[in-house]
């Protein structure tokens, strides 16, 4: 259903399975955890509220660009490791994340706190049959996915995709009775929707990562967190996010963020150089390369480096439907993230 244009409008057929070969070594990482938040904007990131965490390492790149400015298309290109240069071709012929983890010796866990991996995002009966485990509950809150994340203590090698409810217009996912322990700022305080937001993002985030940061686990583990675009709060005249003509900036700033309960010297080395400079580009080939592969020998460089290396900045993100229909190109949005 998500691909029913693919055969009458596309030159491209969509592959599910791939020939891929093993990783040429070992990956440090036993647990691969992959979150993407909903909607958060990069300068309201938790990780303005929160620099430290007790047990982990934290790689804070500031002010980096999505895939796209709506969720579907971030995640699908996010779970198919889409290259700047080859958007759609991307879509339709790479492999998924799922089976480079199998290949390399992961169990796959899936916790989708939105639609549960059942057909939103472009999952399709297909994709889901990949996974492993699909732990989905949409009855939790976010903070309450790591209940379930019991696998994460255990020996096996795991990546898990977890997608989180975070704070989707119309910012509402927050008891009445709700109280930020933050204080708002006057940028915030002038518009009731700028409020509204903190107060979703506060509950459903800050507390997310409140919880994580009492996790202790004794495996070598590598988190990548970010969200799947950001947001228009008022900014400008227009929609929240998802606009397919002259979109806000701010649709397509996200945070992106690392961290490891384990040195890793590569990524150390480079850290500040990346510093806002980084994409949604960056982040499969970091876990290809954390599963054992050679990211560079499966076509990840420049603008799709791993964050192992020296980035480059895409300064942008794309807008609209980018897979192709009707032969349409891309359409993409220039941004300076660096002075967002």
């Amino acid at each position: 259903m998500a691909y029913g244009y693919d055969h009458l409008q596309n030159p491209y057929t969509y592959h599910y399975q791939a020939q891929i070969k093993k990783p040429i070594g070992q990956g440090e990482a036993k647990h691969i955890v992959l979150i993407v938040d909903e909607s958060i904007r990069a300068d309201y990131s938790p990780f303005k509220r929160r620099d430290k965490m007790q047990n982990w390492l934290v790689y804070d790149y500031g002010n980096a660009t999505s895939y796209a400015n709506s969720s579907a298309v971030s995640n699908i290109l996010l779970r198919k490791g889409a290259r700047y240069e080859s958007l759609t071709k991307d879509f339709y012929e790479n492999p998924l994340i799922w089976q480079y983890a199998h290949i390399a010796g992961y169990q796959t866990y899936l916790f989708d706190n939105q639609g549960g991996g059942m057909g939103h995002d472009y999952f399709d009966e297909r994709e889901r049959s990949m996974i492993d485990f699909n732990l989905s509950n949409l009855a939790y809150d976010d903070w309450e996915i790591l209940k379930a994340l019991s696998h994460l203590q255990e020996d096996q090698k795991t990546f898990t995709l977890v997608i989180k409810k975070g704070a989707h217009f119309p910012y509402d996912a927050y008891p009445k009775s709700f109280k930020p322990p933050f204080a708002m700022d006057s940028y915030i305080a002038k518009k009731a929707m700028r409020e509204k937001y903190f107060y979703t993002l506060c509950y459903q985030s800050d507390k997310f990562w409140e919880e994580f940061a009492k996790l202790s686990l004794k495996e070598p583990t590598l988190v990548i967190y970010t969200s799947d675009h950001g947001q228009n709060l008022e900014d400008e005249e227009g929609l929240t996010h998802g606009s397919t003509q002259k979109p806000y900036k701010g649709e397509g700033i996200v945070p992106l963020v690392v961290l490891s309960n384990f040195d890793i010297p590569l990524l150390q080395k480079v850290f500040k150089i990346n510093g806002n400079k980084t994409s949604h580009f960056n982040i499969i080939p970091t876990i290809l390369d954390a599963m054992g592969y050679d990211s560079k020998k499966l076509g990840y460089e420049g603008y799709n480096s791993s964050l192992f290396g020296e980035t480059q900045e895409v300064g942008g993100f794309f807008y609209g439907i980018p897979f192709g229909y009707f032969g349409k190109p891309p359409s993409f949005k220039n941004i300076n993230p660096q002075s967002f």
